[in-house]
């Protein structure tokens, strides 16, 4: 079993409060919670309540919550302390069933516990002071069901704490102090199993907390102070789990509340007091996980009301005062130890190597928190410290390499402390350190790594004393150090790393000194640095190697992941841009299925040794850090595969890190205006926008004169946050999609009226773009001088006063002419006149003119 850690989910990220009673997942995605104050609806993001409203009639009966389920036509069924209540999520009301007049038809309690439903749809009920009531969901009535006279003696007899449905559609009912009570439905026969003394196989106690089938279709109960019970359905008896003070794989507590089983098989037990029990129902050996002031991804408390399993394996936990805790499955593919407050945990957190024992025992070194002993079966950790006054212990707690040797004894190379060498037979420390008066002693107490070669010499790697070779023989070191005047000495006195490959030539890496090819007859060095422009290792501190099984020597640095072909003595170089989450490399080893794990400063990079692709693992996987330690990397005889950083270590098998297509529902959660909450509402006479929720909502109409429209949403797969990603497209106004990253809303202001569609896509699991499309209609209403018909009456008006103004004009102009040809007319009239006038002047003048000379002439 792992070494599970939480998430906590309470009252200060927005749920309503921490006693959380039951937990429910919907057909739609959302997770629902039950508390103390109130009904919750959590999307992965927030939380929106429900509370008792004495002024709403639509809102629910009562703020205890004690459980949820939801029926074949998508109705939530609440089951509060005051009445009975469903829910409609398209007008998000609630209908409560509390108002007992004493009709035939009506439950006279409100005190509702427990719920199920039967074969038929029928709701069967379960209440604190009236029995079991079977409600017709058709024509919402009720009717009790009654016991056999004297079969219930016990003076409570009417609380009901769980109800249960197996396989068959027969009815198991908990009474708390009544015992259990089994109901065939085909006879309509009761069945009571109550506990009694003198009976080893009959159930532990009468005091009845839960009642669960498992996926081999096993009973389960769980009681108050009798711990759990498996029921036998061939001999009618019960086998009897309890807590055991001196055994440490027993029930925790005997007060268990809940049950709940996980996707692997594993039966979650909550209990009072006791933490979280899971049962391997294979071997019934439990593991006990409790709260940890020292472990923030522990219980958040000891007292578990209800454990659930959601529909992709993830398990919720509702606790007494600590809120919710969630087990994200996705979120612990890397089973992660580190140091808490058990005597039995990791001693410190920066760990720094790895080592086993053929018992399969793993030793590991601590930077300091001295050496551990980890055993896998029992997850359990024995400490080897300095201890100042003790000459028989370890030389230094800041331990940086393990190393044991074909004859089983365990040397240790220590920062400060030089060497220890542990006898695990004898339980006695024997030590090599520097010794300045003699030059064949240790070259540096600072010891970096301890390898032993095929031939049996221990090889040792210091800080600031080069290479160093040990002579059983004389207990003395050989030195091989760097020699500026030597190009076949050493790179560096700062000794990383130390490997020998399958034709026994060991390969160095130092810190400065690049890569070094050791000859063990000539004993002289063939170094491998980092050169500009040339096929060249990419950088000169060497921090990790590993030979894979296709003869190329894989090369941690600085700047990358390098590969060295050792026949052709060419190099290759991965870095950030081939796909690595970071160029600073720790640690190197190849799996069974030709793959590399390499640790880095950003997680763990999966790389695919025939294409060299790479998949890259987070914090939000589960690893214990982004941050790795150089050395810390080791592969097991079993397969399983360690790396150690600074804040524990990760221990997995990666034939179980598998990629997870899982496409999770993605909905609208929120629809707002100018950056406010639109609401539901169901009056015809009230303005609204929302006459449904709008995760119900397939077509939007909005006013143009609403110019800021938002819409939020969410991927309901519970996953961490980090994991989520979005884009979103309006289809009539975007050209492309929106890539929004972990945001998770879209805005649009001053929208033309006109049709549009909203699509809004996330990733799965795995992180690529979901095939299915979340859509949303809308349709921009426009304001009435942008209508058509107002357009049309504008453009008739415009043409009516251009036609008045032309008519107007026209006869003006008309007018004109005609006042202008009046006048013509009149002055032609009158200039006629006047040559008349005068041509008769003229005529006259001359008649005169004639008669003057006539005259004169007689």
């Amino acid at each position: 079993m792992k070494n599970l850690e939480f998430e906590h989910l309470d009252i200060n990220k927005g749920l309503s409060q921490n006693n959380v009673i039951c937990v429910f997942q919907d057909t739609r995605g959302f997770m629902w919670f039950g508390t103390k104050d109130g009904l919750n609806r959590y999307d992965g993001y927030s939380f929106t309540i429900y509370r008792y409203d004495e002024k709403n009639k639509h809102s629910i009966s009562g703020n205890t919550v004690n459980d949820i389920l939801e029926d074949p036509e998508g109705i939530i069924w609440i089951a509060t302390n005051e009445g009975l209540n469903s829910y409609n999520r398209k007008t998000d009301q609630f209908t409560r069933y509390n108002n007992y007049s004493g009709k035939t038809g009506e439950m006279p309690s409100n005190r509702i516990t427990c719920m199920t439903l039967g074969e038929n749809g029928s709701l069967w009920i379960g209440t604190e002071d009236a029995g079991v009531y079977i409600m017709d969901r058709k024509d919402k009535t009720f009717m009790k069901l009654n016991f056999p006279s004297g079969l219930i003696t016990y003076k409570n007899n009417q609380a009901i704490q769980s109800i249960r449905m197996d396989h068959d559609g027969n009815t198991w009912i908990g009474m708390y102090g009544a015992g259990l009570y089994f109901y065939n439905h085909n006879n309509g026969s009761f069945t009571p199993y109550l506990h009694k003394d003198n009976d080893p196989g009959s159930i532990s106690s009468d005091k009845i907390y839960y009642v669960f089938e498992d996926f081999k279709k096993q009973i389960w109960v769980g009681t108050d102070g009798g711990g759990l019970n498996l029921f036998d359905p061939k001999t009618k008896t019960f086998s009897h789990f309890k807590h055991d003070p001196l055994n440490n794989q027993s029930l925790s507590h005997d007060a268990v509340y809940s049950l709940g089983q996980d996707s692997e098989g594993y039966l979650w037990v909550a209990t009072e007091n006791g933490g979280l029990s899971v049962l391997n129902i294979t071997t019934y050996k439990f593991q006990q996980y409790i709260h940890d002031d020292l472990d923030k991804s522990s219980l958040s408390n000891n007292s578990i009301y209800t454990a659930y399993r959601d529909n992709k394996g993830n398990m919720w936990l509702g606790t007494y005062a600590g809120g919710v805790d969630v087990f994200h499955k996705d979120s612990n593919k890397f089973n992660h130890f580190k140091h808490n407050s058990s005597e039995n945990s990791l001693s410190q957190n920066n760990v720094s190597c790895f080592e086993e024992n053929p018992d399969k025992t793993i030793w590991i070194g601590t930077d300091g928190g001295g050496l551990n002993l980890f055993d896998p079966a029992t997850n359990s950790f024995k400490h080897y410290i300095h201890e100042r006054n003790n000459p028989n212990s370890i030389s230094s707690d800041y331990v940086l390499s393990v190393c044991r040797t074909k004859s089983g004894l365990i040397w240790i190379g220590t920062w400060g402390g030089g060497i220890s060498v542990l006898d695990p037979v004898k339980n006695k420390f024997s030590f090599y350190k520097q010794d300045p008066k003699n030059p064949a002693s240790l070259g540096s107490n600072n010891v970096w790594k301890i390898i032993e070669d095929e031939d049996g010499n221990i090889w040792v790697g210091t800080h600031g004393g080069g290479l160093n070779l040990f002579h059983a023989d004389s207990k003395t070191f050989e030195h091989f150090e760097y020699d500026e005047n030597n190009p076949n000495s050493i790179g560096s006195n700062i000794v990383h790393v130390i490997l020998e490959d399958p034709l026994h030539r060991m390969w160095i890496g130092t810190e400065s000194g690049g890569l070094n090819l050791f000859n063990k007859y000539t004993k002289s060095f063939t170094r491998f640095t980092h050169k500009a422009k040339e096929n060249s290792i990419s950088n000169n501190n060497v921090s990790g190697l590993y030979y894979d099984k296709s003869g190329i020597l894989w090369i941690g640095t600085m700047s990358g992941l390098n590969s060295l072909d050792t026949r052709a003595m060419k190099f290759s170089n991965y870095t950030t841009k081939d796909g690595l989450p970071n160029n600073a490399v720790y640690g190197i080893v190849e799996d069974e299925h030709e793959q590399l794990w390499i640790s880095t400063n950003r997680g763990l990079s999966k790389m695919q040794i025939k294409d060299h692709s790479f998949t890259n693992y987070d914090v939000s996987d589960g690893l214990q850090s982004y941050e790795f330690k150089d050395q810390s990397y080791f592969k097991s005889s079993t397969g399983d595969l360690y790396f150690g950083g600074i804040e524990g270590f990760n221990v997995f098998k990666p034939e179980n890190i598998k990629e997870d297509n899982f496409q999770p529902p993605l909905v609208f959660t929120s629809f707002q205006v100018f950056n406010k909450e639109v609401q539901v509402t169901s009056d015809s006479t009230a303005p609204t926008l929302l006459s449904q929720t709008i995760e119900e909502t397939k077509y939007l109409k909005i006013p143009y004169s609403n110019s800021v429209i938002s819409f939020e949403f969410a991927s309901l797969n519970y996953t961490t946050n980090l994991k989520k990603h979005y884009r979103y497209k309006l289809i009539g106004f975007d050209n492309a999609w929106n890539d929004i990253g972990q945001e998770h809303k879209a805005t649009y202001t001053k929208l033309d009226p006109g049709n549009y569609t909203l699509e809004v896509q996330g990733v799965d699991n795995a992180g690529n773009w979901q095939t299915q499309v979340t859509r949303l209609e809308l349709e921009i209403i426009p304001p009435f001088w942008l209508t058509w018909w107002f357009r049309w009456l504008i453009a008739i008006t415009i043409a009516g006063i251009l036609f008045g103004y032309y008519w107007y004009k026209s006869k003006k102009i008309k007018q004109q002419k005609d006042f202008l040809e009046l006048q013509v007319s009149e002055r032609t009239e009158a200039l006629a006149l006047a040559i008349e006038e005068e041509k008769n002047h003229e005529k006259l003048q001359n008649m005169q003119t004639r008669r003057k000379v006539f005259s004169l002439q007689q």
